[in-house]
């Protein structure tokens, strides 16, 4: 996300602004309870390798903890379990933040 490949246009968000998730911007994106979520379109099938958050640029507020979840219709999602042999690969993707 943070080199602009990803476009606004793929990101949305149950609550706030999905495009402040962005590393390194002046903004942020918090969600407003346990149940909320942003969901990025990747635009094709990929295989992640990472996710990074960071906290309020300004502030204390911060990421505790992370769910992920993985669709590769948008509408059928199946939350990613880590294990030794696993990949997460999807064309879209949720993350459900805990403050």
């Amino acid at each position: 996300l943070e080199d602009g490949s990803i476009l606004n246009s793929s990101l949305s968000a149950t609550s706030g602004t999905a495009t402040n998730v962005r590393l390194y911007g002046t903004s942020f994106w918090c969600a407003s309870s346990s149940r909320d979520y942003l969901q990025i379109n990747l635009g094709g099938v990929k295989i992640l390798t990472g996710i990074a958050t960071q906290g309020d640029p300004g502030g204390s507020k911060y990421v505790t903890s992370y769910s992920i979840s993985l669709s590769e219709d948008g509408t059928s999602w199946e939350e990613y379990k880590n294990s030794a042999n696993s990949k997460m690969v999807g064309k879209s993707f949720r993350l459900m933040l805990k403050k």
